[in-house]
């Protein structure tokens, strides 16, 4: 149900407020809501967070599941419009929420890139990118109903971040003992083993082996990755550094102290708001495109725009190495990145989206095909091989679904994908195989 934008009561439902890309989403656009002059609420299924004060200090009332009454304080709050981040949100909140506010317009911004267990409860998915709305779009679940669906990027402050002065970067780098000529690679997420790759300490292994005064900054750097870091040789494990939790002063000065942000992640990115973040300090970016998961990361860099998008590993070193050489075409992917992501992904056009969604009637017919997918990974440092492009057709067809051909929906579906990064002929080993539970990865 379609509301008027004049003066909402906007309820933010979102699973907690600690430090983390749904978190920071969530604290924008409440931010934003109230910026545009409306009353706003929060329903959170876990207490506490960093952005609890912030909010509080800010008059957004905040209820929280676990305490008494929550769930009918915020019916009480009687909001014309509920924004749902799906993120560990659950089935029977939504649903409870559904029932006792008919009313009100229900919007979920997608986190995973697939319709949630309560998909029948939104009225509105908004989905970060086109390639997660490609996935959202050819999920078993989003056949069974076509949903409206609109392209909502997270909402960044890109007022808050910015490049370091000279002084700050140079001060920046002395706090934690990097000689002011080194050449610094960086990675910045969160502690979660899906967001990391041991990729990014290889490519440091190559690259410190060929510059003396290369160091490598980490930010969130997950057990997996602190425990490869102990097995290196001593001469490059000491120009390792792990940071501790920075406030968003002190990021914007961490990517501005770096040369070159390295970004590889096992499961890819449903969006990356640290690769906008990295981008608006005009820190050039090496990611590595993973089509076999959330990939979003490849729309949000662009290949030679704000950085290179490689497609194999050997082409992330390789790419990084080039990067390494050369600080015209690191000044010049900087300024590039800056500007692309001032233009695409500010918080304000973000926020206008999503009111959009609370107030107008918006016809269903966003859609992606496959055909624009395969254009978008052709655009990157390798492109795609010729089964990579058959897989992803295949993904989009239902016959493969229900005559069990391949469980494209499952995790088997990735296993393939991966298996043809750079080598058709490892699909041979398919040749014999009727399901996908059948082969051996």
């Amino acid at each position: 149900m379609a509301v008027s934008k004049k003066e909402m009561k906007i309820l933010t439902v979102v699973s907690d407020l600690h430090s983390g890309g749904v978190q920071r989403s969530a604290h924008s656009f409440v931010q934003g809501f109230r910026d545009r002059g409306h009353d706003t609420a929060v329903l959170l299924e876990e207490a506490g967070g960093e952005y609890v004060s912030k909010m509080r200090e800010q008059g957004v009332q905040i209820f929280v599941t676990g305490a008494d009454d929550a769930r009918h304080q915020a019916v009480r709050f009687q909001p014309d419009a509920i924004h749902v981040h799906s993120h560990n949100v659950s089935t029977s909140l939504v649903r409870f929420l559904d029932e006792k506010l008919q009313q009100a317009t229900i919007v979920e911004h997608v986190v995973w890139d697939k319709p949630s267990p309560y998909h029948n409860q939104i009225d509105v998915s908004c989905l970060m990118s086109k390639f997660g709305l490609w996935r959202f779009e050819t999920s078993a679940q989003q056949r069974q109903r076509n949903s409206t669906k609109v392209l909502v990027p997270n909402p960044i402050r890109t007022n808050n971040f910015y490049p370091a002065t000279k002084n700050e970067t140079q001060s920046f780098r002395s706090q934690w003992n990097i000689p002011e000529d080194a050449l610094v690679l960086g990675r910045v997420g969160q502690s979660y083993s899906g967001k990391w790759s041991l990729l990014i300490l290889s490519t440091f292994y190559e690259v410190a082996k060929e510059y003396s005064n290369a160091h490598l900054l980490l930010r969130g750097a997950p057990e997996g990755i602190v425990e490869a870091i102990d097995v290196l040789p001593e001469r490059i494990q000491s120009r390792v550094i792990q940071l501790p939790f920075l406030d968003e002063d002190q990021l914007r000065r961490c990517y501005s102290a770096m040369d070159i942000f390295v970004h590889a992640a096992k499961q890819g990115e449903t969006f990356g708001n640290v690769l906008v973040e990295s981008m608006l300090c005009e820190t050039p970016i090496v990611t590595l495109s993973t089509p076999y998961n959330d990939n979003a990361q490849v729309e949000v860099v662009g290949q030679n725009i704000g950085g290179i998008v490689a497609t194999t590993e050997a082409q992330f070193i390789s790419a990084t190495e080039r990067l390494c050489a050369s600080s015209e075409l690191r000044d010049q992917l900087g300024i590039q990145g800056r500007h692309r992501a001032q233009t695409y992904f500010g918080a304000e056009s973000s926020v206008e989206k999503v009111l959009n969604c609370f107030s107008e009637d918006i016809e269903s017919t966003l859609s992606v095909s496959t055909s624009e997918i395969i254009s978008l990974l052709e655009n990157t440092a390798g492109g795609t091989t010729f089964w990579q492009r058959l897989l992803l057709k295949t993904r989009c067809h239902n016959e493969f679904l229900t005559k069990g051909i391949l469980d494209l929906d499952g995790s088997g579906w990735g296993r393939l994908m991966r298996m043809t990064i750079g080598h058709d002929v490892h699909l041979q080993e398919c040749e014999n195989v009727d399901t996908i539970q059948d082969l051996k990865v």
